[in-house]
């Protein structure tokens, strides 16, 4: 038999470790939303401004190349915001 103190400290180290594990998770997530965030916006941008005809006229074939840069550039943001939502599930679920 288990004498009560061990296993009220056991249990109270093996809550620190999943409470560690949270936070390091958590932190896994936000650094990598943030790596995919700042890249997107400095791709989007740019490319707003191709669209938009501020640099001058673009072709048939620029504007569908364009077309499918933004595409993909909303594709990953989709993800990061996966990503985000995931994280607020993983911190409010226990495992």
């Amino acid at each position: 038999m288990m004498d009560p103190q061990e296993d009220g400290a056991k249990r109270s180290t093996v809550a620190d470790c999943d409470h560690c594990l949270e936070r390091l998770r958590s932190r896994l997530l936000v650094d990598l939303s943030h790596e995919f965030r700042t890249p997107l916006t400095l791709i989007l941008g740019p490319l707003s401004d191709l669209e938009s005809g501020r640099y001058g006229e673009l072709s048939a074939a620029a504007r569908e190349q364009l077309a499918l840069m933004r595409r993909s550039a909303r594709r990953l943001q989709g993800s990061e915001i996966s990503a985000s939502r995931s994280r607020r599930f993983v911190s409010t679920t226990r495992f």
